[in-house]
């Protein structure tokens, strides 16, 4: 089953010469990690902003989880983000006045699921942050931040990872733990990952590469692990 379709996605914006993507098509499977590339204003934000709900296509269908968010309400769009997307941003976007325990018991709360102590520790010993549940994010390093932002992202175990630039503001050392942590939970937990990266590095350790270019998706690698 395709967790993410995009079907004849045209896009623009006002006053732009041309749309930034145009007629494109996309799928991505449960399971799979696919690393979405191209040069800076290629269109990448645009397309993930498109499969969260949070900008609407001028032409085509964009469905997640087999529904059209095109034909959603606002509100529709919101419990299907909380339900199934779980989004890992460059700048961490965790709440400051919320410990790191706090901070992933918050997308179980807002979906109304239990808030299971033992969930939050095992998720935290695995995010390499035993010791830091009573932390607030300004505490932490730039690593354990990122770490963090990943957990709460999965913690209600969604569909779909969506991640743009994750790994942006970090060193290399701490880029390559993320990575590694992103993967591993995709993987355990069966999660779809679409990862926004300009590291050909980074891209290479998923199962596909993806690139936008002339507005449009272009495959640039399958890796025998999708095969």
């Amino acid at each position: 089953m395709s967790v993410v379709a995009l079907r004849g996605v045209t896009k623009s914006y006002p006053g732009a010469p041309h749309p930034v993507l145009e007629r494109l098509d996309l799928e991505v499977s449960r399971g799979q990690a696919v690393a979405l590339v191209g040069r800076s204003g290629s269109g990448k934000t645009t397309l993930i902003n498109l499969v969260a709900g949070l900008t609407a296509a001028d032409q085509g269908r964009v469905e997640v989880m087999g529904e059209d968010i095109g034909g959603l309400s606002e509100d529709g769009r919101t419990d299907l983000r909380r339900r199934h997307l779980g989004v890992v941003y460059q700048h961490f976007n965790l709440l400051p006045t919320l410990t790191a325990e706090e901070n992933l018991l918050f997308p179980l709360a807002l979906n109304g699921m239990e808030r299971d102590q033992g969930q939050v520790q095992e998720t935290l010993s695995s995010l390499g942050l035993e010791g830091a549940a009573r932390q607030f994010p300004w505490q932490m390093s730039g690593g354990e931040q990122q770490r963090l932002a990943v957990g709460r992202a999965l913690i209600h175990r969604p569909a779909l990872l969506l991640a743009d630039e994750p790994t942006g503001n970090l060193d290399l050392e701490n880029a390559h733990q993320v990575m590694e942590l992103l993967l591993q939970r995709c993987r355990q937990d069966g999660v779809a990952l679409l990862l926004v990266t300009h590291s050909s590095e980074l891209s290479g350790q998923l199962d596909r590469v993806v690139e936008i270019r002339d507005r449009q998706i272009h495959e640039a690698h399958r890796s025998l692990a999708s095969s």
